[in-house]
């Protein structure tokens, strides 16, 4: 088997993994992102759902295997992709038949609820220390820019599973910093996140729910910011790659980057997790009728930029705001940016 399909394979297991534990990670008031009693996921018409859901979850997953190592012996360069699109698509189906069993035992938010958004007090863990990343790429950019002699003319930029080389940059000043540029863009976005979560996400909705919730914004933070020193390790390693064009260890390290990237992250993100599947977090006072399809938030009404994401962790925005597509602009244009970097 080749390495690329295995490699396919590990990554498909993962996901089917991440979906089967996926529902579990939301608020205790909330079911396939639908407001019901707390305990209600612990009975059998809770259970019922959720084993419809992992069903279809595993049943598609093995489909997809299936088509993997099809793929691999018969040499069919479009399955791998529609492996992975039939996974998502049976996930987003397996989604909507759980949540049309709950919707039946849904019960109206609670009438006493709190609509402030946090306070403008409250900052990013670090402070200005998070400008650091940055600072990490500049001076990626300044050493390169000392050692433009040594770069090759032409070096490799990535590599497949073989480690033969796939794709070629020249030195030029998109090919050299268009990396430590990526990487600009990604941790201005991220920090840009960070201060949205602060001033534009509801401190609480609820009364009940007033600690848990600064308890999960604080992880979430946590999370996000290591992302960035992370992405700002990641993206200088990368742009120093020509420097080590004739290193035969190069392919190895390329590979290698991201995984060391994973665990780093891994435990800020079981801390988030953790705080995810404490008691006490209730429901996020928001109506089930603002949510579309369990998962996009749109509700103009609400002043809230970003919210607590219903199915899942982390946060999405409220796509009911003007601001929030003043926000997907700004990332479409720098994912323009990077793919002509």
């Amino acid at each position: 088997m080749r390495p690329s399909t295995l490699f396919l394979l590990c990554t498909l297991g993962a996901l089917t993994l991440l979906l089967h534990y996926l529902p579990l990670f939301s608020r205790r008031g909330l079911w396939f992102a639908i407001t019901v009693e707390p305990d209600f996921r612990d009975t059998p018409p809770g259970r019922r759902p959720l084993h419809y859901y992992r069903l279809m979850i595993w049943a598609a997953s093995l489909i997809a295997a299936m088509m993997l190592v099809a793929s691999d012996r018969f040499g069919a360069d479009a399955a791998p992709a529609l492996a992975f699109l039939l996974q998502t698509g049976c996930a987003i189906g397996a989604f909507a038949w759980a949540r049309r069993l709950v919707r039946p035992y849904a019960i109206a938010p609670p009438a006493k609820r709190m609509a402030s958004l946090s306070s403008s007090q409250e900052g990013l863990p670090g402070g200005f220390l998070n400008l650091l990343p940055v600072a990490v790429l500049v001076a990626a950019a300044l050493y390169l820019r000392a050692n433009w002699e040594r770069i090759p003319d032409r070096f490799p930029k990535h590599w497949n599973f073989d480690g033969v080389p796939d794709a070629w940059a020249e030195r030029t000043f998109w090919g050299v910093y268009g990396p430590l540029l990526t990487g600009v863009l990604l941790i201005v976005f991220i920090l840009t996140l960070g201060y949205g979560i602060i001033h534009g996400s509801p401190r609480t909705r609820t009364v009940d729910s007033a600690k848990w919730t600064g308890r999960f914004r604080r992880a979430s933070l946590r999370l996000l910011l290591a992302a960035a020193w992370s992405l700002s390790g990641l993206f200088a390693a990368i742009s120093l790659l020509p420097l080590m064009a004739a290193d035969s260890r190069l392919p190895n390290v390329a590979i290698l980057a991201p995984f060391a990237m994973l665990v780093i992250l891994a435990p800020f993100a079981y801390q988030l997790v953790r705080v995810g599947l404490e008691a006490g977090s209730g429901t996020d006072g928001t109506p089930d009728s603002a949510w579309k399809l369990g998962q996009i938030y749109f509700n103009p009404s609400d002043p809230a930029i970003l919210v607590t994401k219903r199915f899942g962790l982390g946060y999405t925005l409220n796509f009911g705001n003007r601001v929030s597509w003043f926000v997907i602009g700004l990332l479409l244009l720098a994912f323009a940016v990077a793919q002509i970097i």
